[in-house]
């Protein structure tokens, strides 16, 4: 599960998704997707 809207609206801030930190859990039968947005201080 992929929240889009979520995503978009940290990559309209500047926020990059830092794939290094993804992490895929199945709750419930359903499958979460966890990725760590970063944006540098510069």
């Amino acid at each position: 599960m992929r929240n889009e809207r979520g995503l978009h609206f940290h990559e309209a801030a500047g926020f990059k998704r830092e794939m290094s930190t993804a992490k895929t859990a199945v709750i419930g039968g359903v499958k979460i997707e966890e990725v760590r947005p970063h944006r540098s201080l510069n």
